[in-house]
């Protein structure tokens, strides 16, 4: 093969290999551009609720968190993130003004709702997520949890969380099992 040969298989194979939908060059003829869904974004004080609508199979996916992503709702219950290296496992929180409570207190019931709470480290199970049920919440200003003896209490707002959570049930997103992490 002629070097004039190879340079110019070597100019296709990279004009190929670089080719990107949109732009002048190779187009795949079979590959969609149109959305395959219908996305939905809504936000009501420090909440977020998007709603994606699959275009075929009018299937939901809800999610619905805060505006800085550590608090997401799924499957009837609040998870409050605090960094997977932080081991939750022995969380305290407070509701509002109430007394204190362990957040484990509340196990029975999340494992009723089906809250996944199986983590992927056995040196933290909990992945740094406190999880709480959101009917204890529905009525609820602020939560405060202090993940561990050794770190500092943190207090979350929950305006807006129960009606865009309504809203979201208003629009399809039943049961919370449509609710994504």
């Amino acid at each position: 093969m002629t070097r004039a040969k190879a340079a110019l298989l070597g100019v296709i194979a990279l004009s190929v290999l670089w080719a990107v939908p949109g732009r002048a060059g190779l187009r795949l003829p079979l590959v969609s551009r149109a959305p395959q869904e219908v996305r939905h974004d809504m936000a009501l004080g420090d909440w977020r609720l998007t709603i994606e609508t699959g275009k075929f199979s009018q299937d939901k996916i809800c999610h619905l968190e805060d505006r800085h992503h550590h608090i997401t709702y799924a499957t009837g219950a609040l998870g409050f993130r605090f960094g997977g290296r932080v081991n939750t496992a022995n969380a305290w929180l407070r509701i509002d003004d109430g007394a204190p409570m362990r957040w484990r207190d509340s196990l029975p019931e999340l494992i009723r709702l089906g809250v996944g709470l199986d983590g992927s480290r056995l040196d933290n199970p909990t992945d740094g997520i406190v999880w709480v049920p959101a009917r204890q919440l529905d009525e609820a200003n602020a939560i405060t949890i202090q993940p561990n003896p050794r770190k500092a209490p943190v207090t979350y707002h929950l305006h807006g969380f129960a009606v865009l959570r309504d809203i979201a049930r208003e629009m399809g997103c039943v049961p919370d099992a449509r609710f994504a992490r």
